[in-house]
């Protein structure tokens, strides 16, 4: 019985991830990016500020910057939930808790919102 417990907590992490990639992937879709792209490291950050329509060099930099990596996150997080016509407590929470906002996202939010 105590080993079921690490066996079904290590089922349940995989689910959880494996429904946050899916969330990601359609929300890249959504975005006009290609999904296959969060697979793929620094590719990933510039597609993900594409996404949210910021400036890609600054952002693609940031993100991979030790430092100023939960800043930048948080930024283009917000940024992709404005551009998804959410709120900013939507963007803090794919940063915060992206196995639970980017399903809700890719799977059930409206398209995005063109911006000016």
């Amino acid at each position: 019985m105590q080993d079921l417990l690490p066996l079904s907590i290590w089922a349940l992490e995989l689910a959880l991830f494996l429904l946050m990639l899916a969330g990601i992937w359609r929300t890249f879709e959504k975005a006009g990016q290609p999904g296959w792209s969060i697979f793929v490291p620094v590719y990933n950050a510039v597609c993900f500020a594409r996404a949210a329509g910021e400036p890609v060099n600054p952002w693609a930099i940031v993100l991979h910057l030790p430092c100023f990596q939960v800043i930048g996150l948080f930024a283009v997080s917000v940024s992709l939930a404005k551009r998804f016509g959410k709120g900013v407590g939507f963007g803090v929470g794919l940063a915060v808790l992206p196995f639970v906002f980017y399903p809700w996202l890719g799977f059930r939010a409206p398209v995005l919102e063109e911006r000016p």
